[in-house]
């Protein structure tokens, strides 16, 4: 855009793109201007470049759409507890959860007090052995999976073998069949799992192979199941099997009425609500690791 620009340029410029709003009030690229907005009427006092710039070229139109994101987040946590009052909502946002070693939060889910699951612990799947890990003198404050050729060579009084599922994994979404053979376990830091109160002989890790949990689990995650947990406790993350021999990653939340939702994280799956004796729960998902 040229340095200086009059206002029939400007307005031109400005209609083009919103068809529906209309610029009433410009001096320069520089100064205030003021629109005249389909829906909220006259809003003043805003910059001509980035309004220009902007997706919906009125500050409140987008403040309407960034609410409806966060609306649609608290009618799903009501949904989700029933029994439960929210009472402060904070730090939303349109980010996935950053590659980080410390715990993944997606921030657009983020609820005070919320029971759901909104982290998972854990970094990438891809970690190379160092010597400092062989030592067992890992700093980690999480669940922390080292993939290694030789997973029986790590000390175990550090590290323990874990069973891992990697040809057909337990499956989220649709599902799979589970008539898999074991290959190289993981190895799993045992001070920290000592910390979760997770046992070891209690523990399976597998693959996600689907979309239903993304962004919080990803296509291809790595995640381990405490076995031992099969009670259901409402907002809790559940590998689980259906009657027909199908397993599935999801959400499980008890309803008043004795009957048991199922949700995902991706907006694209339906909630389904079923009875208790139409599910076996495996277990409950304790620790992740994926690629963002």
């Amino acid at each position: 855009m040229p340095a200086k620009v009059t206002f029939t340029e400007a307005k031109n410029l400005y209609e083009s793109k919103f068809p529906n709003n209309k610029l009433i009030k410009f001096e320069s690229a520089s100064r205030p201007c003021s629109i005249l907005c389909y829906k909220h009427g006259l809003v003043e006092d805003l910059g001509f470049r980035n309004l220009r710039l902007s997706k919906f070229g009125c500050p409140k139109c987008a403040r309407d759409h960034r609410r409806r994101g966060v609306d649609a987040k608290i009618k799903q946590y009501l949904d989700m507890n029933s029994s439960k009052r929210l009472n402060k909502v904070k730090k939303f946002g349109d980010t996935v959860p950053r590659r980080t070693d410390k715990t993944r939060r997606i921030k657009s889910c983020t609820l005070a007090e919320s029971p759901v699951e909104y982290s998972c612990k854990g970094s990438t799947a891809k970690h190379a052995l160092t010597n400092k890990a062989r030592t067992g003198e890992l700093s980690s404050s999480h669940v922390q999976p080292v993939l290694d050729d030789k997973p029986e060579d790590l000390p175990k009084s550090n590290f323990a073998l874990v069973p891992y599922h990697s040809d057909v994994k337990v499956a989220a979404g649709l599902g799979r069949f589970n008539n898999t053979l074991e290959t190289l376990p993981i190895p799993l830091s045992l001070p920290e799992l000592q910390k979760l109160g997770v046992q070891p002989n209690n523990i399976i890790c597998c693959r996600v192979p689907d979309n239903s949990m993304d962004p919080i689990l990803q296509d291809g995650a790595l995640v381990g199941i405490d076995t031992a947990e099969t009670e259901i406790h409402s907002g809790k993350i559940y590998a689980f099997m259906d009657n027909d021999g199908w397993s599935y990653i999801r959400i499980l939340v008890k309803t008043d009425d004795s009957r048991i939702k199922i949700h995902s994280y991706n907006y694209s799956y339906e909630t389904e609500i079923v009875i208790p004796e139409s599910i076996r729960v495996i277990g409950r998902l304790f620790w992740a690791a994926s690629i963002f």
